[in-house]
Parts: structure tokens; C-alpha cells; sequence
């Protein structure tokens, strides 16, 4: 009777001993795998990054060309004897604010 008794607690501590190395297996599986999903958001987050930035730079490129040629076309006008000078300063100074209000 006590033969028995042993038997089946070595029976259940052995399946408890290999149901738990199977789980850790598993779990370090699991472990490995999001660290492999932490690493490409990490890598999709530093491009991401890089892209902002690029697109922030273009962003500002195409604002200043747009600031310039505006400046450029009162100008050329003004040259043409079309505005006065008070009013190519006015036009000057609302194309700089309405640049800047939208950018």
C-alpha cells in the first residue's frame, strides 16, 4: 500500500516536473518572440522617426519657397510701377503673416 502510495506521488511529481518544463520551454518561446516584436517596433519607430524629420525639412523647403515667391512676384511688381511703396510693404508684411499662420 505504501508502494502504491509512492508510485503515484512519483507518478505525479514527474508529470508535474515535465508539465513544467514544458511550460518554461513554451514561455521562453513566447519571451523570445516579443523580443523580436519589441525589436521591429523599435526599428519601425526610429524610420518613423526619420521620415518626420524628412518630411518636416520638405515642409519647411516648400514654406520658404512659397514665402519667396510670393515676395519675388510683389517685387516684380512693384518694379513694374504697380504698387506704391507703402502698399509692397503692406503686401510684403500679409503674405509673411499669412505664411506663418499656416505653417
Amino acid at each position: 500500500m505504501i508502494v502504491g502510495f509512492i508510485s503515484i506521488g512519483v507518478t505525479i511529481v514527474a508529470s508535474i516536473a515535465s508539465l513544467a518544463y514544458w511550460l518554461g520551454k513554451k514561455f521562453a518561446e513566447i519571451d523570445a518572440r516579443f523580443r523580436q516584436i519589441d525589436l521591429r517596433f523599435k526599428e519601425i519607430d526610429l524610420r518613423f522617426k526619420e521620415v518626420r524629420g524628412e518630411f518636416s525639412i520638405s515642409i519647411a523647403k516648400i514654406i520658404e519657397l512659397i514665402r519667396a515667391l510670393h515676395i519675388n512676384l510683389i517685387d516684380f511688381m512693384n518694379m513694374k510701377g504697380l504698387f506704391t511703396r507703402e502698399e509692397r510693404e503692406y503686401l510684403i508684411r500679409e503674405a509673411r503673416r499669412i505664411i506663418q499662420a499656416y505653417s
